[in-house]
């Protein structure tokens, strides 16, 4: 039905609409989604599913610039090392 009222338009799906599909088609399942009359062609679909799945296993967002620093208690204890022997 919603093929026929769109005649050949372009549907643009946000993100959270394309990550739904994505988890939903997961679970149907490659062949039947060959079967079914789909939008967007099961290829496409899974493709957005690989790409949530990498999203979710980044891990960018944890790591930080650089070096960790020192803990502050170790950083104390230089400080006050190099002011007790100047030398």
């Amino acid at each position: 039905m919603l093929k026929n009222r769109l005649r050949g338009k372009w549907i643009r799906f946000t993100d959270a609409e394309r990550a739904l599909l994505a988890r939903k088609a997961k679970a149907v399942g490659r062949k039947a989604l060959m079967e079914l009359d789909t939008i967007v062609s099961p290829d496409t679909i899974m493709r957005w599913h690989r790409r949530l799945v990498a999203q979710k296993w980044d891990c960018s967002s944890r790591r930080g610039p650089g070096r960790p620093g020192i803990m502050h208690e170790i950083s104390q204890l230089i400080v006050r090392m190099a002011a007790d022997n100047p030398g």
